[in-house]
């Protein structure tokens, strides 16, 4: 994470003092009590892990030279077949690329004159699309039809879910 960290940091604005802001914005979330709190949940552990390999992938990604790049889809099949939730890496490597490698602004994205480079963006992130939802769809087959995620009422999930927000919130 301090690696990610570093070289965002440094794309964004080079500084004598992005060493000390990485390690801090790693230390916050190694030892904040909402991230300890998830941690302490056997269930929950694999979102620490998800969210591990999705970092990995970032790192693998920056870091690496032309063909090597492609290296980063390793961490997220791995995710995937942990959890759904690295196919996320998906939309940030899109956004990561638009506005780190292209210098394309978040105003500026909509406009006409970028319309090419994220069509080009797109279509390089084709092969990763098709891995990331092959294995994706291969997890849910392999779901058997018992497992219920989250329990039996999708109504009582929901009702819950401001009160989880909420206490992150708050804990944050």
């Amino acid at each position: 994470m301090y690696f990610l960290f570093i070289k965002i940091l440094n794309l964004a604005l080079a500084h004598r003092w992005n060493g000390i802001i990485a390690l801090f914005a790693v230390s916050w979330y190694m030892l904040h009590t909402a991230n300890a709190e998830t941690i302490n949940y056997v269930s929950a552990r694999t979102d620490s892990l998800t969210t591990l390999t999705v970092i990995a992938a970032f790192v693998i990604y920056i870091y690496a030279d032309s063909w090597k790049k492609h290296l980063s889809y390793i961490p997220i099949v791995i995710g995937i077949l942990i959890k759904p939730t690295p196919v996320m890496y998906l939309p940030l490597l899109f956004f990561y690329k638009l506005i780190f490698e292209r210098g394309v602004n978040l105003r500026a994205i909509l406009k006409k004159k970028n319309r090419k480079i994220i069509i080009e963006e797109l279509i390089s992130l084709i092969p990763l699309t098709v891995i990331s939802f092959g294995v994706f769809y291969f997890t849910m087959k392999m779901t058997p039809d018992s497992w219920v995620p989250g329990g039996r009422s999708q109504f009582y999930y929901l009702i819950t879910q401001p009160f989880v927000i909420l206490r992150y919130f708050w804990t944050f």
